[in-house]
């Protein structure tokens, strides 16, 4: 599909303009050349207010002109009728497709239109077989635009280039895969999967009229059914939340490092928040250390004293002799009566008797009692060294945390330093600059909240998807046991069945086109990137979002410059239009805004090489098409538009020439 021919009439600054994209080389590339403020933002306003009656890139509503062209407009007297139109005609291998809205108008006494209708309709002809044109109109319109050019995607078919920097912000995954299933068509399928889970709960319920048992099961199921569902929708919000965040802050930064003289502090800060970042995990990783190791010796730390003073008296009493050898008194009793050692069997004389009896009056133990002292005096030895050795690593420990919570300190304030000049920077744009640092501040303190409440409500989704199968369990045990609504049963289990191979099917349509759109994402960035041994591959989780691997192996998609996101955002889009056969032109509006340096002329060398299958139109402003851009395009251009205005700047002139 490709966009054949654009009309406007009485449209803003367009009076009665219409263009026409001819391919005249094997390139189908067009450029339309205008500076700011002469109706190149208009342009795109008037085919997104032709297809889905919105402009979203108009200022405050309030403060913008009326859509009636200005001249039309004082060329009439109050009470006529004026008609505003655009139109898009687009083609395909075997239809040409008309888009029209018009919209009428009546001129009020304040000189203002007044909107009397808006239509919107679409015309088919099918050039195969002379099968004639169909045509619909308003909501059938509306239902035939969103099988041809739907409204939730038309993001992957017109692109902002201002944006494209940010195309891949965490938690964008959702949204992405909203507009894969749009794309893919397997909507229909989901729509089918909600249909059988109506019926699901409807036959539940009927069965639950029999009986009290699968009644109290089923609203028990309900209930946790109920919990899960507002858990989801409150997890989708707070990703959504922590998308918009991330959104403000990055647009933030961007304005933030236009600025004179604020760029290197917004560089020394991001660098600084890295770091910050880094130490931080550090700490945690100390501290569970720390804990750990505390953990593990709490109990030889609890009895380090009691072991110091037993040894202490083990050793005195060995030292004063008061410790007997590991022999009975018994047996040494006995030596004395028979005069005779039993343990060497030999004869004793008066002399060593006696030595023994004066020994035995010193002893105050046992023998029993000093073989167990003499046992554990090994072992408390070994528990008093490994507590004192404890106590050296835990001592290192805590010097090293508490040597990585200075730098954190130290750090947390050069942050405040430059938080507290950003947000006093003066000069023509003070308030621009105070409320940009302000909306960055306050966005990174939801951030952390909404991270957190991510992380909390993912644990209570997980709670309840474990309750829900185990009252599902319980539910589907009570149906099996009863005995009637033979036929209800019957018919419960074929939706059940239908329900669940439906769902497979979705989830395996939706895993392969999820990585044949990594693989053809992934192949179409390698081929253009300019970087060839840099990064190792490319990854597009379940949630669907984009992950790239650097060559050592670290994620790397944050460090990428703006020109190689741009390319990503590119290489995704159009492996999305490829492996799910949605065949769309791409609108880019101001494609470098975002690039500079050697990189818009490699960014501006892919546009060129994508142009050959695929249509793009592409809108630049004087400076953003400088020498080094125009050296790539001129050559191989169907078509170059310059749009200016008349001397009453109310009127736009486009002036078609090839370069």
């Amino acid at each position: 599909m490709r966009i054949h021919k654009i009309k406007f009439i009485n449209y803003r600054q367009y009076k009665n303009d219409e263009i026409t994209f001819l391919k005249t080389t094997d390139n189908d590339l067009y450029i339309l050349l205008a500076s700011n403020g002469v109706g190149k933002t208009n342009f795109l306003n008037g085919l997104n207010w032709c297809l889905y009656e919105s402009e979203p890139h108009l200022g405050a509503k309030n403060k913008t002109l009326p859509m009636v062209n200005l001249t039309i407009l004082d060329e009439c007297s109050v009470g006529d009728k004026i008609e505003v139109l655009v139109e898009i005609q687009l083609k395909t291998k075997t239809k040409t497709i008309w888009l029209s809205r018009k919209a009428t108008f009546r001129k009020t006494e304040t000189n203002t239109p007044f909107q009397l209708s808006n239509d919107f309709q679409i015309q088919i002809q099918d050039t195969t077989d002379n099968k004639g044109t169909s045509t619909f109109t308003n909501d059938g319109a509306n239902q035939e635009l969103n099988r041809i050019l739907p409204e939730g995607i038309r993001e992957f078919f017109f692109f902002d280039g201002e944006r494209l920097n940010n195309y891949f912000i965490d938690e964008n995954g959702v949204r992405i895969e909203s507009s894969i299933k749009e794309i893919s068509k397997i909507k229909h399928l989901n729509k089918m999967i909600n249909r059988l889970n109506k019926l699901l709960v409807e036959y539940q319920r009927k069965l639950g009229r029999q009986s009290p048992n699968i009644e109290q099961a089923r609203k028990n199921l309900e209930e946790i059914s109920v919990l899960k569902l507002h858990t989801e929708e409150e997890l989708e919000n707070c990703k959504q939340q922590i998308h918009i965040s991330k959104s403000k802050i990055e647009e933030s930064k961007e304005f933030l490092r236009g600025q004179d003289n604020i760029e290197e502090q917004e560089i020394r800060r991001s660098s600084f928040k890295e770091n910050l970042l880094t130490i931080q995990q550090k700490i945690g990783l100390k501290t569970k250390e720390l804990q750990d190791h505390i953990r593990n010796y709490f109990t030889l730390v609890s009895f380090y004293p009691f072991f110091k003073k037993l040894l202490a008296e083990i050793e005195s009493k060995s030292a004063s002799g008061k410790l007997p050898p590991p022999i009975s008194k018994e047996t040494l009793e006995l030596i004395i009566s028979v005069k005779k050692c039993e343990i060497c069997d030999s004869s004793l004389d008066v002399s060593q008797i006696n030595k023994i009896i004066k020994k035995l009056k010193l002893y105050d133990l046992s023998s029993g009692s000093s073989r167990i002292l003499v046992e554990i005096k090994g072992s408390l030895e070994n528990f008093i060294l490994k507590t004192e050795k404890h106590k050296e690593i835990s001592g290192k420990i805590l010097r090293e945390l508490d040597e990585l919570e200075k730098d954190d300190d130290k750090i947390k304030s050069l942050i405040s330093k430059i938080d507290i000049e950003l947000s006093k920077y003066s000069d023509d744009n003070k308030e621009k600059i105070k409320n940009a640092h302000n909306q960055r501040m306050n966005n990174e303190k939801l951030l952390v909240i909404n991270i957190e409440r991510k992380g909390r409500l993912k644990g209570s989704l997980n709670n309840f998807e474990k309750q829900y199968l185990k009252l599902e369990c319980e539910l589907d045990f009570e149906i099996k046991k009863d005995k009637t609504s033979t036929l209800l049963k019957q018919k419960l289990r074929f939706i059940k069945t239908a329900h669940k191979v439906a769902n497979t099917v979705s989830n395996e349509i939706m895993t392969e086109i999820r990585e044949k759109i990594r693989d053809e994402t992934e192949k179409i960035f390698f081929d253009f990137i300019w970087k060839k041994d840099t990064y190792k591959h490319l990854q597009l989780s379940e949630n669907y979002e984009i992950g790239l691997t650097h060559k050592n192996d670290l994620e790397c998609l944050g460090s990428l410059s703006a020109a190689e996101r741009a390319l990503l955002a590119l290489a995704f889009t159009l492996a999305l239009h490829n492996i799910s056969g949605f065949d769309a032109p791409l609108v880019v509006d101001t494609p470098v805004a975002r690039i500079s340096g050697r990189n818009r002329t490699n960014f501006a060398e892919t546009l060129a090489e994508t142009s050959k299958q695929k249509q793009l139109i592409l809108f630049f402003t004087h400076a953003e098409y400088s020498d080094d851009i125009k050296i790539c395009f001129e050559h191989i251009l169907s078509s170059f538009t310059k749009l200016s205005l008349n001397q009453s700047e109310q009127n736009i002139i486009m002036e078609n020439n090839n370069e």
